[in-house]
């Protein structure tokens, strides 16, 4: 992960199913979402950075497509487990 002396704040927009342009600050999308996300974006602007970051905050977790692909069971475990946060 970055040092935090180089991350820029960014602001996440979105249309919603209303058809009306949704914004949230990047630290804040933890508080307005309680279902998975994905973040799209052009290579290098920090898609992996963002989520790594979100991923570390107490009750959430960062998994790469292909770790789930590899191991859904894993993720999703019935018991209430969650994986490995930083699954490569």
């Amino acid at each position: 992960m970055s040092d935090l002396r180089d991350y820029i704040p960014r602001t996440l927009s979105w249309t919603d199913a209303a058809l009306k342009t949704q914004t949230v600050r990047d630290q804040e999308i933890v508080l307005r979402f309680s279902q998975p996300i994905v973040i799209l974006g052009d290579p290098g602007i920090g898609k992996t950075w963002l989520m790594e970051m979100l991923g570390a905050q107490d009750g959430h977790q960062f998994i790469r497509a292909t770790g789930l692909l590899r191991q859904p069971r894993a993720f999703f475990d019935p018991s209430g487990s969650k994986g490995d946060s930083h699954q490569r």
